[in-house]
């Protein structure tokens, strides 16, 4: 038996775990350790975390030297488009004569990258219908085995276009049956749209085996099957959980309860995070608010950003002298 045979016979998380290993070895992405804090806000239990390779992220010159993105390969770039929900694409040698235009690392990493080993996840959206999106480890992580999927380049009435990393109605059904594939609860993943902590403007989510408080604090609470909102006095960022059997046959009626509080709430010009989680018998996606809550969070008297990540109760630090003097969090409104 060939190495491809054995290896569609594995689980999904198996492949995961054979893909991380192999770009551990090859250097498919940013090496670091993750050293964390445990503490408080308030009475809500965090943990605050030094995210080494995170700081090099930004750095190209790096990511080309190790060999994980291909300069002499065609790089390419997002750019607005005329429709909200997409975002077109260019070679990078256009990049200056376009206003908005910004380069893409997921897209660069996963199309050209002689170390990306992409795991093809076919993932079942609203109407049924499977989609192509591809997986990969993260090139700067977050935590143990980061991984990320993605919008593959799609055509839209005869131009090459990306969908954009906003509200899709597919969403929330791709990540139900991602995490239905994966059946593993060591991972917890989020999902960031544009102005909520997203750096990229292609759709792309986030997964990892760290993990997530909130999901932690939940696990104490009688949570109820269906929707159920969560307010201040039980996490700082108030919104919707939505908690339902793994194996329920009636998971649209479910997905359509979150899909209708997104819209809801989008509508009126508000930004989210999305938090997913699996128990083995029951998934878990969490509707973070953030029109009201938290915009920023205060270590000593450095402001930080917050995403998804931060949302779920890892706060993500870069500055390792930061990290070691930590004396007070706080939260910051605007």
């Amino acid at each position: 038996m060939n190495f491809n045979t054995a290896f569609k016979k594995l689980s999904l998380s198996q492949q995961l775990d054979v893909v991380y290993l192999m770009a551990t070895l090859t250097g498919a992405f940013l090496q670091g350790s993750f050293p964390k804090k445990s503490l408080s806000i308030g009475p809500h239990a965090f943990r605050v975390i030094h995210g080494e390779a995170r700081s090099k992220r930004r750095d190209r010159d790096l990511l080309i030297k190790e060999g994980i993105l291909n300069e002499k390969d065609p790089r390419f770039a997002t750019i607005p488009h005329n429709n909200p929900v997409y975002c077109g694409i260019i070679h990078k040698r256009l990049f200056k004569k376009f206003k908005g235009a910004r380069l893409s690392t997921i897209i660069n990493v996963g199309n050209s990258s002689p170390k990306a080993i992409l795991i093809p996840l076919t993932l079942k959206g609203k109407n049924g219908k499977g989609t192509v999106l591809p997986t990969i480890p993260n090139v700067s992580p977050l935590g143990n085995k980061h991984f990320v999927f993605f919008a593959l380049p799609e055509r839209l009435n005869g131009e090459r276009v990306l969908r954009k990393q906003v509200h899709h109605s597919d969403t929330v059904y791709w990540i139900s049956d991602f995490l239905t594939q994966l059946n593993d609860p060591d991972y917890n993943g989020f999902f960031n749209p544009i102005n909520s902590g997203n750096s990229e403007d292609l759709l792309h989510v986030q997964y990892l085996k760290e993990q997530f408080p909130f999901f932690d604090m939940i696990s104490e609470q009688n949570v109820k099957d269906d929707l159920t909102f969560i307010d201040k006095s039980h996490w700082p960022f108030e919104g919707w959980l939505l908690r339902y059997p793994a194996n329920t046959p009636h998971k649209e009626l479910y997905l359509e309860k979150l899909n209708k509080k997104i819209e809801e709430y989008i509508n009126k010009g508000n930004n989210y995070n999305l938090l997913f989680h699996s128990t083995g018998d029951y998934h878990e996606l969490y509707l973070a608010y953030r029109g009201e809550n938290p915009v920023k969070l205060k270590v000593n008297n450095t402001l930080v950003n917050i995403a998804g990540y931060e949302v779920a109760g890892n706060i993500i630090l870069e500055d390792k002298e930061l990290y070691d003097n930590i004396r007070e969090l706080s939260w910051y409104y605007e």
